[in-house]
């Protein structure tokens, strides 16, 4: 099982509305990810550092069963059109890292 996590941090001045658009949009595509092995799992930030230029706004970790289905997935329109429409326009930056889970 491989892990892609991805790290966002919204455009500043962040303004919470346009911070829960945002949310409310990834909740809806994690929930349904293609070629993903389930659901993926947001997180929001709780605001601890502040206004900290290092401090990411939200994660999401989506499972895929194996390097050719996260492939798939780069690739797919959907994933292309989300990034291309909903992330690119209010993020400053994003950040990926792919893990493998321990199997047991």
């Amino acid at each position: 099982m491989i892990d892609h996590h991805v790290l966002f941090r919204l455009r500043r001045p962040a303004d919470a509305a346009a911070r829960e658009r945002f949310l409310t949009a990834l909740d809806g595509f994690a929930a349904d990810p293609p070629h993903a092995a389930g659901p993926g799992t947001v997180a929001a930030d709780l605001g601890l550092l502040g206004d900290h230029p290092r401090a990411g706004d939200a994660t999401v970790t989506i499972p895929f069963a194996d390097e050719a289905a996260l492939a798939a997935y780069m690739a797919d329109p959907r994933h292309r059109s989300f990034v291309d429409t909903t992330v690119a326009p209010v993020c400053e930056g994003w950040w990926a890292v792919q893990s493998r889970r321990n199997q047991e």
